[in-house]
């Protein structure tokens, strides 16, 4: 075998070896960009505990969450409703005994213990899901057009 060839099946051995360590190699994603909650929104979804759209009805333009300082308000229908939570990252949690609302005798969505099932968030743009432990959308939030805190 000439040194032209030797160099030849070096070069072949060299080059698929490599692609089988490249594609030996875990893809690693980057970490999703943290989706703070601070600001104004208006809830554009709802999903009930069965994962089915809960429907909004008359309430529909009334569904508000506001977020600053761990502080949550926000108007459910036709209650104010009111807590704490805390953010980590996509980590989210409402603090159950914080949790409350007025009492205006009303039929409206159960905003406000659907937020209690909330473990993390995600986000595209301008909008944020708040999501089950199991990923699943429970809430789906679009910024105010009126808000300017971001």
């Amino acid at each position: 075998m000439n040194m032209r060839a030797v160099v030849l099946v070096l070069c072949g051995v060299t080059a698929c070896t490599l692609s089988a360590c490249a594609d030996d190699q875990p893809v690693v994603e980057p970490a999703p960009t943290p989706a703070p909650l601070v600001g104004s929104w208006d809830v554009v979804g709802l999903k009930g505990s069965d994962g089915a759209s809960v429907p909004t009805g008359q309430f529909a333009d009334d569904l508000q969450l506001s977020f600053a300082d761990n502080a949550m308000t926000g108007v459910s229908g036709c209650n104010d409703i009111f807590g704490q939570y805390t953010q980590s990252g996509a980590d989210v949690v409402f603090a159950r005994d914080t949790l409350g609302s007025t009492l205006v005798g009303c039929h409206e969505p159960p905003l406000l213990s659907r937020l209690m099932d909330v473990r993390h968030v995600s986000s595209t743009g301008e909008a944020r899901s708040l999501r089950a432990e199991d990923g699943s959308v429970i809430v789906e939030l679009r910024r105010r057009s009126s808000d300017s805190s971001h």
